[in-house]
Order: structure tokens, then C-alpha cells, then sequence
């Protein structure tokens, strides 16, 4: 992010991403969990594994627009751009450990903004990643 954004702005910027992504992720869910049932002679999913395959379309969904062009549509909306620190889009190995150190720290990976300079949240930190304004 730039450097001299407030932080209050900041952190609603990219929390205002996020959950916009997440209701776009519902509806997807809402698709997968109809073709699931289908294939499941019209009975409803209740073994375990569904939240399996819930995970892996949470990260198919992510990590497809990480890797295109660095930006969900969460992240257009709000004119933010997701990139390695080397300036390059993300590889397949930096997506699975943004995506799951963000739900397995789902909410605290954000307190790590308050204390660095940079403004990075835990996720950026551990997948060498960084977001970063795109007025395009």
C-alpha cells in the first residue's frame, strides 16, 4: 500500500475487498454445493469431505485471480492489486500460504499492520506477497 495511507483507511480498504469477495465466493459455493447434489442423487451432502471441497474452491477461486492478473474482483472494486515482493503475480506456492494462513488466522493476520511500516498483514508476510494500489 502506499506509504503515507492512513491505516484506519487502509484496513477498511482491504477488509471491504475481502468481504466483497467472500459474497462473490458464496454465490460460486451456492453452484458447486447444486452440481454436488445432483451428482449425489438429489441427497444432501453430509459426509465431512464437503468442507474439503469447499476449501479447494475457496482456492481455486482466489488463487485463478491471483495469478491472472493480481486482482479478485473484491480487489478491483476497491482498486487494489495483490503481487509477489519481487513485482511478479503470485505462484501456486504463495497462493496455498496466503489462502490457508488466512483462514487458519482468519482475522488476526491483519493486527501485524498496526506494528510495520509497510502496512503488511501477516499473509503478505509469510508468502512474500504485498498489496498495492491500482487505479486502473
Amino acid at each position: 500500500m502506499q506509504e503515507n495511507s492512513p491505516l484506519p483507511y487502509l484496513l477498511l480498504r482491504r477488509l471491504f475487498a475481502f468481504l466483497y469477495d467472500c459474497l462473490l465466493l458464496i454465490a460460486v459455493l451456492f453452484v458447486v454445493t447444486g452440481v454436488a447434489v445432483l451428482l449425489n442423487n438429489n441427497q444432501q451432502l453430509t459426509h465431512p469431505t464437503r468442507f474439503l471441497l469447499f476449501g479447494l474452491v475457496g482456492f481455486l477461486y482466489f488463487s485463478w485471480f491471483w495469478r491472472r492478473d493480481g486482482r479478485t474482483l473484491g480487489l478491483q472494486a476497491w482498486k487494489l492489486h495483490v503481487k509477489s515482493d519481487d513485482a511478479n503475480m503470485l505462484t501456486w506456492k504463495q497462493c496455498a500460504i496466503r489462502y490457508v494462513s488466512g483462514i487458519l488466522c482468519f482475522g488476526f493476520t491483519y493486527v501485524s499492520i498496526f506494528f510495520r511500516s509497510d502496512r503488511k498483514a501477516l499473509h503478505d508476510l509469510l508468502s512474500n506477497s504485498n498489496i498495492s494500489f491500482k487505479n486502473k
